[in-house]
């Protein structure tokens, strides 16, 4: 049983990192990558939902 929770918290927290990288804010992955951006947007769909999900 103690090894299916240490799966599950390993799983939920890597997901948790991605979905907290493939957010675009300030540039988003570019800005990991050395590229900027300074289009601000507003926020829809799957980025939308991931927002709100990480607040």
């Amino acid at each position: 049983m103690q090894t299916y929770f240490s799966v599950a918290q390993i799983v939920l927290s890597i997901a948790l990192i991605l979905a907290i990288l493939f957010q675009v804010r300030g540039g988003g992955l570019g800005g990991i990558f050395g590229q900027a951006s300074t289009v601000f947007r507003t926020k829809r769909g799957v980025e939308k939902t991931l927002f709100q999900l990480t607040i």
